[in-house]
């Protein structure tokens, strides 16, 4: 941290900090919070998408307890006849998920446009992503790289929170 020394009117000296974030504009501000929080989305839906398509065997195991339930013997019950019925899961997972990032699109682009609902979703998000991805992170211990991964987007929350009103008050953005 670099320090000035400024001299006032009345001979004392004034502490000024020249490393303050002066280089982080609101408008940089507002492009790496949109990043930071896309990347969030990213994280997110892949983890989401994985675990989707791979409960495979899950599926199976859930169809077999339901034609059980309803009289029908599992055995029956074929791999052709189930391959439709992933597709369907699949195909879903994918519209639920282009769907949250369009969502997610629109917010991020009210939220760079100064509008009062993005700043608030934004910043909402910012929040529920900072302690969401550490307990996300608790229980996925055992992928590391992963879990790793988790805290140091919870971290870049943090980030964004710390910064929001500073900055972006700072230039009366809203």
């Amino acid at each position: 941290m670099k320090i000035k020394l400024k001299k006032t009117s009345n001979a004392s000296l004034d502490v000024v900090s020249t490393t303050s974030n002066e280089g982080l504009t609101p408008r940089k501000f507002i492009f790496y919070t949109i990043l930071i929080c896309f990347l969030g989305d990213l994280i997110l839906t892949g983890s989401a998408y994985t675990t989707v398509k791979n409960s495979g065997d899950l599926l199976n195991k859930v169809v077999a307890m339901m034609s059980q339930s309803q009289g029908i013997n599992p055995k029956d019950i074929t791999q052709e006849m189930l391959d439709p019925l992933f597709a369907t899961l699949m195909k879903a997972t994918q519209i639920m998920i282009a769907a949250y990032l369009g969502f997610h699109a629109l917010c991020y682009f009210l939220f760079a446009r100064g509008k009062k609902f993005g700043r608030f979703y934004v910043k909402s998000l910012a929040w529920l992503g900072t302690f969401g991805f550490f307990l996300f992170a608790l229980t996925s211990l055992e992928r590391k790289l992963f879990a790793t991964l988790l805290v140091g987007q919870a971290f870049l929350f943090i980030f964004v929170l710390f910064n929001f009103n500073r900055i972006l008050k700072r230039d009366h953005h809203v």
